[in-house]
C-alpha cells in the first residue's frame, strides 16, 4: 500500500468527505511533478482542484498493447508516440499520421486522474 493512501473512518457528518479531499488536493499540489499554490482554506478553490485532478481521461482505443506503450512512464511522451505505427497512431487519434495530436492525447491520458476515491457501505467496519 502506497503512503499516501489514507482512509477516513467515523460517523455520517464529521467532515470524512471534506477533509479528504482537502487532504487529496494538497497531495497533489505539493507533488515535484506539479507547482500549484492556492488557499487551503478556500474551500471552492480546493473542490475546483479536486474536480480537475479527479477528471478522468479516456483513450479512444482498447487496443492493450497501445495502453501499455502509453502507461509505460519510463518513455517520454515524444518516445511513445515515435513508437507507434501509423495503424497505431490512426487507432488512437482518428486521423493517422497526426503525432502533435497523439502527444496532446498521451499527455491528457498521463496526468489524469490524479485522485482516486473509493467509498465502502456503512455496513463495513475494519
Amino acid at each position: 500500500m502506497s503512503v499516501l493512501n489514507k482512509i477516513f473512518y467515523g460517523p455520517a457528518g464529521t467532515g470524512k468527505t471534506r477533509e479528504a479531499i482537502a487532504e487529496a488536493v494538497r497531495i497533489v499540489c505539493n507533488s515535484e511533478k506539479l507547482n500549484l499554490k492556492f488557499d487551503y482554506n478556500d474551500n471552492v478553490g480546493v473542490l475546483k482542484k479536486f474536480k480537475a485532478f479527479a477528471k478522468t481521461s479516456k483513450l479512444s482505443t482498447n487496443d492493450e498493447g497501445i495502453i501499455k506503450k502509453i502507461q509505460n512512464l519510463s518513455k517520454t511522451v515524444d518516445e511513445v508516440v515515435n513508437s507507434l505505427n501509423h495503424n497505431d497512431l490512426k487507432e488512437l487519434t482518428g486521423d493517422g499520421q497526426d503525432g502533435e495530436k497523439a502527444k496532446t492525447i498521451i499527455e491528457e491520458y498521463r496526468v489524469y486522474p490524479l485522485i482516486d476515491t473509493v467509498t465502502f457501505h456503512p455496513s463495513y467496519t475494519y
